[in-house]
């Protein structure tokens, strides 16, 4: 998978207040993730935790140019879409391409101490 390229699909302009908005977006899906798992114990409730603490992060310190919040914003686009590479849902392995999307945005960012381990 190319994350840049998939990235680059889901950036769009973004507002500060966009990146607010999605905090309750992260949270539900969280949620969501949280509560299937009661069915699916493979699911990787705490990868999904930490996608979401480090995506708020960024949200919570502002700072952003444009570029920087469209890419930010593709980043957690991509994490809450349930049927992407893999399905968050339902796969075993859904949450790691999420992982490696939300990597390379941080990277990019010049945030690599918000990446997180899908392992």
């Amino acid at each position: 998978m190319d994350a840049n390229a998939e990235l680059a699909k889901l950036m769009r302009p973004t507002t500060a207040g966009d990146l607010a908005d999605l905090r309750s977006v992260l949270a539900d899906h969280v949620a969501a993730i949280e509560a299937r798992a009661q069915e699916r114990s493979h699911l990787e409730v705490g990868l999904a935790r930490d996608l979401a603490a480090s995506f708020t992060t960024l949200i919570d310190e502002g700072g952003l140019d444009d570029e920087q919040r469209s890419l930010l914003r593709a980043a957690i686009d991509y994490f809450v879409q349930p049927y992407d590479a893999e399905a968050d849902l339902s796969s075993p392995i859904g949450l790691e391409d999420d992982a490696f999307i939300a990597n390379t945005a941080f990277e990019r960012l010049g945030r690599p101490d918000l990446t997180v381990s899908a392992i």
